[in-house]
């Protein structure tokens, strides 16, 4: 596992301009595996969804300016974005230009316009043998076997870095989060907290029982006038 080292102040530092955005997040080179990070923003209360005027639950926008940069510095220094379908499927993701997008789905996953722009780059998916990924394979998408039955992350971290995208960042779904931290795959967790109280029973950024795997270091915290926090926690070290 890649060092890194965390910063030892105990003071809150301020969120800062997009060049020392670029350096606290820096993704650390991955060696001899994928190095994966996540990145989430949830509420004062722990949610990452607001109930809408109706008391439905949507991933509603939590996040402000900080957080958005914080975003675009994250993906900025990401070879490849990995995210669920489900996730794909309620926000509607779409295939950036860079750095490339690789979905988990266990099948029936249909292509979007936004999936496979025109003239742009093409998704890589993965799926257990047998999946439904006929549509997606259609529309262009590198369709890659990866289990039996259910998705096998190690597979997928496995090839991902054989492709030289060994710089891992997960955006969700909570199951995908939860199932690389029950298999101790995450390396590194970003966090911003939004200073409201949304109540309800909103989803956690991870989902799924597993083990505590010790206490996470705590590489930065950081704040702007608006209220929001933004943190990065590394990993327990492995033995």
């Amino acid at each position: 596992m890649p060092t890194v080292e965390p910063h030892t102040t105990q003071t809150i530092e301020p969120l800062g301009d997009d060049r020392r955005l670029a350096e606290l997040y820096a993704h650390p080179a991955p060696e001899g595996r994928a190095y994966v990070r996540s990145n989430f923003v949830a509420s004062l209360d722990g949610s990452i969804q607001v109930p809408d005027s109706r008391g439905h639950l949507t991933s509603g926008d939590l996040g402000g300016d900080g957080d958005h940069r914080v975003f675009a510095a994250l993906r900025a220094a990401a070879d490849v974005v990995l995210v669920g379908a489900g996730t794909v499927r309620a926000e509607d993701y779409e295939t950036p230009d860079r750095p490339a997008m690789a979905i988990v789905t266990a099948g029936g996953l249909r292509p979007t316009p936004r999936l496979f722009p025109h003239d742009g780059p093409r998704p890589l998916v993965y799926a257990p043998e047998g999946a439904d990924t006929a549509a997606l394979a259609d529309a262009g998408a590198v369709v890659v076997a990866a289990g039996d039955g259910r998705v096998d992350l190690a597979l997928v971290l496995a090839d991902l870095y054989g492709r030289d995208l060994g710089r891992v960042l997960a955006e969700g779904g909570p199951g995908l989060l939860g199932q690389l931290v029950a298999e101790s795959r995450l390396d590194d967790y970003c966090l911003t907290i939004a200073p409201r109280l949304v109540g309800g029973d909103g989803k956690r950024p991870t989902d799924g029982p597993f083990a505590p795997d010790g206490t996470w270091a705590r590489a930065h915290l950081l704040a702007d006038d608006e209220g929001y926090l933004y943190g990065r926690w590394l990993a327990p070290r492995r033995a």
